[in-house]
């Protein structure tokens, strides 16, 4: 691939395409992007290495290559050294010939990519959706993007490895998170808007967003009596800003004191994701 940018961004960001659909991506404060390396080289891992015949040679990418069984989650294998990695699900009415959604799921503090696929599972089989779900690279995700950001590289390999390895639409990419994990996914997809379709945040934490031109559709929700999580900070400070910004929003409450959402509001926010947006309309409620 030609080391030449191509694509600017409404707000001066500039990107670059890749072989496969996607934008290069992640713009912080101190730089104004991170470049990822060209995809024209595959990766021989995770899925090379588990299905290719006794013929092949160990570590080498051979195009019959394909997960063991579609319809479960296989780890991303990306961290050579140990330690936090991540987990990819494939719906298993997956086809390489249909380009499915992607949803790239953020676990909670303390939590794990485990813990980030389970509310998804379900809803990924029924609307054919690939799930990746990458390890923070510490307890919490950092939020901050001064200067060079781990965790944000590492959620950027991940889905440079999803994209390189299956069919994915790159018009519907949705970024979610849960508590901590939702912060993080508020503070990174509102400021890609142009790789991130949807972002979904749940109880999520408290941060300080500018406004961004085009930006994502934005699905939030909040318990009533998430401890440490003061839900009016969210729905009368933070929901509103984001609908003065312009942003399509759909904000739902639940009862309850756990961060994590009912699975009726997880089915909610899967179908809001998959469907399609109708009309000009600016923060309304909900999607027709």
């Amino acid at each position: 691939m030609a080391d030449e940018f191509i694509s600017v961004g409404s707000d001066g960001t500039v990107f670059e395409p890749r072989e496969n659909g996607r934008k290069v991506f992640f713009k912080f404060q101190a730089d104004p992007i991170a470049r990822s390396p060209s995809l024209s080289s595959k990766p021989s891992s995770p899925w090379s290495s588990l299905v290719c015949p006794p013929s092949a040679t160990p570590g080498t990418p051979c195009s019959c290559c394909k997960p063991l069984k579609f319809g479960e989650a296989f780890p991303l294998d990306l961290n050579s050294g140990g330690g936090p990695d991540g987990l990819v699900y494939v719906p298993s009415t997956y086809t390489e010939a249909s380009p499915c959604p992607i949803l790239v799921a953020l676990h909670t503090e303390d939590g794990d990519a485990k813990e980030a696929l389970a509310p998804f599972m379900q809803c990924a089989e029924q609307h054919r959706i690939l799930l990746v779900a990458p390890d923070a690279r510490d307890v919490l995700w950092d939020c901050s993007f001064e200067g060079a950001n781990m965790d944000a590289s590492f959620i950027d390999k991940a889905m440079e490895t999803a994209f390189s390895r299956f069919s994915v639409d790159p018009e519907s990419v949705c970024l979610s998170g849960i508590s901590d994990g939702g912060t993080m996914a508020m503070a990174l997809g509102l400021r890609n808007s142009q790789l991130f379709s949807h972002v979904m945040a749940f109880t999520p934490g408290t941060i300080d967003l500018p406004c961004y031109q085009d930006g994502p559709d934005i699905f939030i929700s909040h318990g009533t009596s998430v401890p440490d999580r003061e839900i009016d900070i969210c729905s009368q400070q933070l929901v509103p800003k984001l609908r003065r910004c312009g942003y399509h929003l759909k904000y739902v409450e639940y009862e309850g004191s756990e961060r994590s959402p009912p699975p009726e509001v997880v089915s909610d926010a899967v179908s809001w994701f998959r469907r399609k947006r109708v009309g000009s309309w600016i923060g309304l409620d909900s999607l027709a």
